[in-house]
């Protein structure tokens, strides 16, 4: 059997391939939140963010590190750094991590138990904010070597 590399539910197979994911119980509430951290790249600057994979809502980011590289960065020094912060944010969230050796190594998937995001976010769907809109979405104040 496969599963959906982004929140780990049962594919059905078809002739041809797989279908995407099906809930088996439409109406059911979830009974944990699955989140996942990516990478994300500026011109200079980067961080990584958690994302609730069922609302695609920013959960934290990561303070910013500079890497200019069109490679994600290497589990090294100041990448490495705001990864360890974002983790920590996370714990605080109550976030647990399930991905023992993620690939890429930052792309670790954590859930925690609970109603869902919507209720977090005052019952307003994810695709309707902005960036600057999101509550309860926090970075650390500078960046990670800010001299560098």
């Amino acid at each position: 059997m496969r599963f959906c590399p982004r929140c780990g539910t049962p594919l059905r197979e078809r002739a041809g391939g797989y279908a995407p994911p099906v809930s088996l119980v439409e109406d059911a509430e979830p009974r944990e939140e699955i989140c996942l951290v990516g990478f994300w790249r500026g011109y200079v600057k980067c961080d990584f963010v958690a994302l609730d994979v069922q609302t695609n809502a920013e959960i934290a980011r990561s303070p910013l590190f500079r890497w200019r590289d069109s490679h994600p960065p290497p589990r090294e020094g100041k990448a490495l750094t705001a990864f360890q912060r974002l983790v920590e944010r996370l714990d605080a969230l109550g976030w647990e991590p399930v991905d023992p050796r993620p690939s890429p190594w930052y792309a670790k998937r954590f859930v925690r138990p609970g109603e869902g995001i919507a209720e977090e976010l005052g019952g307003v769907g994810a695709e309707s904010l902005t960036e600057f809109q999101r509550p309860g979405v926090e970075r650390e104040s500078g960046d990670i070597g800010e001299g560098a």
